[in-house]
C-alpha cells in the first residue's frame, strides 16, 4: 500500500469535514448586509459557492438609521440653560427629551402634567 495516496485520502476527507462544517456559517454570514459589504469579504464567501445578498441600491434606504441626529432636551435648555444631548423625543409633543426630563415611553414632563387629571373635590 502506498503511504502518499493513503494520506492524501485522510487530507481531502479532513478538508471536505471542515467545508461542512463552515458552510452553514458563512451561509448566516451571507444575509448580513454589513458583512457582505466588504468586497474581500464578499469575495471569500462566494469562494465557497454560497449565494450573497445582493448589495442595496445606493438610492434605496438603509436598513438602520443612522444615530447621528441628536437633538437637546429642551427642558434643559428652559430651565436650566444646557445643552444635553439626546435622541429621544416625546411620543406627544415630539420635542427632544432627556432621561431625567422623561417619563416611562419617553414622554416630556410637560405633556406628563397636561394628561394628569386634576384632583381638585
Amino acid at each position: 500500500m502506498n503511504p502518499l495516496r493513503k494520506s492524501d485520502k485522510r487530507r481531502s476527507f479532513l478538508q471536505l469535514v471542515a467545508k461542512q462544517l463552515a458552510v452553514p456559517n458563512i451561509e448566516e454570514r451571507a444575509t448580513n448586509p454589513r458583512i457582505t459589504c466588504y468586497p474581500k469579504i464578499r469575495n471569500a464567501i462566494e469562494a465557497f459557492d454560497v449565494v450573497v445578498l445582493q448589495r442595496p441600491q445606493k438610492g434605496a434606504n438603509p436598513e438602520f438609521a443612522p444615530r447621528t441626529n441628536r437633538w437637546s432636551c429642551h427642558l434643559c435648555r428652559q430651565q436650566y440653560h444646557r445643552q444635553r444631548k439626546t435622541r429621544s423625543k416625546c411620543y406627544t409633543c415630539q420635542l427632544p427629551v432627556c432621561i431625567e426630563h422623561s417619563h416611562q415611553l419617553a414622554r416630556c414632563a410637560t405633556c406628563q402634567a397636561a394628561d394628569m387629571p386634576s384632583s381638585s373635590t
